[in-house]
């Protein structure tokens, strides 16, 4: 059960980073708010969704 915990942690963590790589702008650094197609970055705290 352990071992199963910890490799769901790892997948958790690696997923995450991730989304911060990918869905972040090449330019600016700034990371979409959100993940529908076409939605913004901006530098307010929207909060991720």
């Amino acid at each position: 059960m352990l071992l199963k915990m910890e490799a769901d942690l790892l997948s958790l963590q690696a997923e995450t980073f991730d989304y911060f790589l990918h869905d972040s702008d090449d330019v600016t650094g700034l990371v979409i708010d959100k993940t529908q197609p076409g939605w913004p970055a901006s530098i307010a705290a929207t909060g991720l969704a």
